[in-house]
């Protein structure tokens, strides 16, 4: 009589736990979804590098000829403008990499909560805008600085579900100095950006360090294999 009692009051505990398949299957369709959402953006990015009002105009390589004397005359076919464009928009591909990577082995992990996910959404969006305006020194110069704090608050939701042994462990080790002089340096390129007039060139050199900042900020960020 009493094991049947123990028996009961083991299964009425189970029975308050969360199902583990289901929790998997939460999982799974959260990582299925944002996966298709990261093909949607990427794929809409080459449709960009194929449309002249976008982005096929900077890969338009000429004649045989014009690229036969370009190579004693650069200054014919050279466009730092273009150029610029063009590394940003590679730049972006690293970003877009990168927290696809970080997204999808935190979901494989059952690291992921609801809010990651609609963070991921909303900075899927901003990538797409990202993509669209890499042209646009202004607009991909403000998206550089909103990415961080999305980063940011992917992570306060990431550490702030449940902060065990492990999370703490990890976090401390994503928290070091290294982590600090990013965001320090972030901000204040950020500052210098949005507050002091600054020449084309000089906000070109910004939009480098700001992206310097985020792909220095997504390492630090990755997933621990240890």
């Amino acid at each position: 009589m009493p094991k049947s009692k123990e028996a009961s009051s083991t299964n009425h505990t189970n029975s308050l736990k969360p199902d583990a398949h289901s929790e998997a299957r939460r999982f799974y369709t959260y990582a299925a979804f944002i996966n298709m959402l990261y093909a949607v953006v990427i794929g809409q990015s080459f449709v960009f590098l194929i449309d002249e009002r976008y982005y096929a105009t900077w890969f338009s390589i000429g004649t045989i000829e014009s690229l036969k004397s370009s190579v004693f005359n650069f200054s014919l076919n050279f466009n730092p403008v273009v150029i610029l464009g063009i590394v940003t928009l590679l730049l972006t591909y690293v970003l877009v990499i990168m927290s696809w990577f970080i997204c999808n082995i935190s979901s494989r992990a059952k690291d992921y909560s609801r809010g990651q996910f609609v963070i991921d959404i909303i900075l899927l969006c901003f990538y797409y805008v990202a993509f669209a305006s890499a042209g646009n020194l202004i607009v991909i110069t403000h998206m550089a600085i909103l990415f961080l704090w999305v980063y940011h608050a992917w992570d306060f939701v990431k550490y702030f579900k449940v902060l065990t042994g492990n999370k703490r462990a990890e976090m401390r080790r994503q928290w070091n100095p290294k982590t600090y002089s990013i965001i320090g340096i972030h901000i204040a390129t950020s500052l210098i950006v949005l507050f002091y007039p600054v020449t084309y060139w000089q906000q070109a050199l910004c939009l480098m360090v700001l992206f310097a900042c985020l792909i220095g900020y997504s390492w630090i960020s990755r997933p621990n294999f240890d």
